[in-house]
């Protein structure tokens, strides 16, 4: 084959894209058909499900807010969460995403399924017949759906907010920033929503550079641990605690080299 006849590299999509051709349902069924996650990344999905249950079911993270930022159309990062706390709010970037956060929200017909997800967190917590009690009273938990942009000084403007006990965040602030300066900068307006001694948990990737979703290839910012733990320093959190996922992606639908759950406390004096 001459490299003429080489099939071009994809397009990365990244920023407004998110708003014009990404495919919410398509991102559904291929990460998230099941807790096993995609058939690709087999190990990844049930990694962050059962660390989220035992950094939450510590009891060490609670209060009576919590924020999830840049949540995609996903709530099952916030399951194990929501026990312990009394409120929550969705956010994200997309409209695509909020519609389909909103539509689960509100039961309506043809939101994402997510009782597996459920059904799996309630057996971990050793009450597998309360997962349809559980779905109720998460939904009820429910505060709003707003949109958000990471790269702003406050990224859920317009709203204004009193600050949360907790904010979680999975798989965004990575897929948000074109350089390390600004995944610094976007870790800070995000710690900025947190009330002193309030907790962050951030579920992130290491070393990846894109992945797949509906036969568009999206953009990730390609981190080290020592990157990710400078930033979170620099934006005044301290007892940073590691939950690594050391296993490297199959390079077909993501090039991820590792992943990690990392849990800090916002300093009193930031």
């Amino acid at each position: 084959m001459s490299v003429d006849d080489k099939s071009p590299e994809p397009a990365i999509r990244s920023g407004e894209d998110y708003n014009t051709i990404f495919d919410d349902q398509a991102y559904l069924k291929a990460y998230h058909d099941g807790v096993e996650g995609h058939p690709d990344e087999p190990e990844f999905m049930p990694f962050v499900i059962n660390t989220l249950h035992t950094i939450f079911n510590s009891g060490l993270i609670k209060g009576s807010r919590l924020l999830d930022i840049g949540s995609g159309p996903c709530i099952h990062n916030v399951i194990s969460a929501s026990k312990w706390f009394d409120e929550i709010t969705f956010t994200d970037f997309a409209d695509v995403n909020r519609r389909a956060l909103k539509k689960w929200w509100q039961n309506d017909d043809g939101a994402w399924n997510w009782e597996p997800f459920f059904k799996y967190v309630a057996n971990l917590e050793g009450n597998a017949d309360n997962w349809e009690e559980d779905q109720k009273a998460f939904r009820k938990k429910i505060k709003d759906v707003l949109h958000c942009d990471i790269n702003k000084m406050n990224p859920i403007y317009p709203n204004q907010s009193d600050h949360f006990d907790a904010v979680t965040s999975s798989l965004c602030i990575e897929a948000s920033c074109a350089d390390v300066h600004a995944y610094e900068q976007a870790i800070k307006n995000v710690v900025s929503l947190l009330k002193a001694k309030g907790h962050l948990v951030l579920v992130g990737v290491l070393g990846e550079s894109y992945y797949d979703v509906g036969g568009e290839r999206f953009f990730c910012l390609p981190l080290t641990k020592d990157e990710v733990t400078r930033a979170l320093e620099k934006a005044g959190l301290e007892n940073i605690a590691w939950y690594p996922y050391d296993t490297k992606s199959a390079d077909t639908v993501s090039d991820f080299a590792g992943c990690f759950i990392a849990t800090a406390t916002k300093k009193e004096d930031v």
